[in-house]
């Protein structure tokens, strides 16, 4: 081998070390947002909402008088018509969150539904109703609509707060399924606040990369049951890991190396001192 190939082969070596831990500080912090971010119960306070299972959210709901996505969604469709047929994949889903203020004047109660699916492309500029359902009055389903969000809203409240509390219900999480109507695929949403019923035709809906991409990216929390995105889940956990240990053995590859560790440590310290100053610009004011 030449002198100048080898001195290359050094080269990038050299660069690939440097480089490595200069953003070991950014490396490590991908992968604690990412686990975190993959099991949000890990951070749930101790005196407020926890995170829960899709599972655990149906029964508290069915606990508490208000259907769940499966019955809300078939409650739905059955008085949308007889030909409103709900798929059973991907299930219906509650999206968005409950949103409602304590009436006697402390905080506001903000619950979050554990949604592990969302939109992949972009509506059309031209939104289109199903043929049979063009005259649609807003619906009032029984179990599904304001007033049982409403007793479900002062419930959670009065559990958080360990005596009766009453709220006023501002938002209303959203019943999102998939149904055929009228011989065509739609996406239905129903606003059980307004009781208003939304369309949008699947065929109509155009796929943009980067907004596949980054719903792959964002998708997170473990299902209930197993399947693929059990795997995904499952992937993503091993992702922050395999980071982790590539910090550690990085490092230690540095440090054996005795005759780089000053250099190698002036980029650690550098690469800490960058990190640190930006993100005192991203995170917001502790105090």
């Amino acid at each position: 081998m030449t002198r100048s190939g080898f001195n290359f082969r050094l080269w990038i070596r050299r660069a690939h070390l440097y480089c490595g831990l200069a953003l070991v500080p950014w490396v490590l912090l991908y992968a604690a947002s990412g686990m975190l971010f993959n099991h949000p119960g890990w951070t749930a306070p101790d005196d407020g909402p926890r995170h829960f299972s899709v599972s655990q959210l149906d029964a508290a709901l069915r606990e508490r008088g208000v259907l769940d996505a499966q019955a809300g969604a078939k409650a739905v469709a059955a008085m949308l018509g007889d030909d409103v047929v709900v798929h059973a994949s991907p299930p219906p889903t509650l999206t968005s969150r409950l949103h409602a203020k304590r009436t006697d004047g402390t905080d506001e109660l903000w619950l979050r539904f554990p949604v592990r699916r969302g939109s992949w492309g972009t509506r059309p500029d031209t939104a289109r109703v199903p043929a049979s359902l063009a005259e649609l009055d807003p619906l009032q389903v029984h179990g599904h609509d304001r007033e049982a969000w409403q007793a479900f809203s002062d419930a959670v409240a009065a559990d958080l707060e360990g005596r009766r509390t009453t709220t006023a219900l501002s938002r209303t999480p959203t019943l999102r399924f998939n149904a055929d109507i009228d011989a065509e695929a739609w996406v239905v949403e129903y606003d059980a606040k307004s009781g208003g019923v939304s369309f949008e035709a699947i065929e109509d809906r155009e796929v943009r990369i980067p907004r596949l991409l980054a719903r792959l990216h964002m998708t997170h929390v473990y299902p209930d049951t197993l399947g693929a995105a059990w795997l995904h889940a499952i992937i993503v956990d091993l992702s922050a890991l395999c980071l982790v240990m590539w910090c550690i053995t990085g490092l230690c590859m540095w440090w054996w190396m005795r005759k780089l560790r000053v250099v190698g440590g002036i980029v650690i310290v550098t690469g800490l001192v960058f990190t640190a100053a930006l993100l005192v610009d991203v995170v917001p004011p502790m105090l």
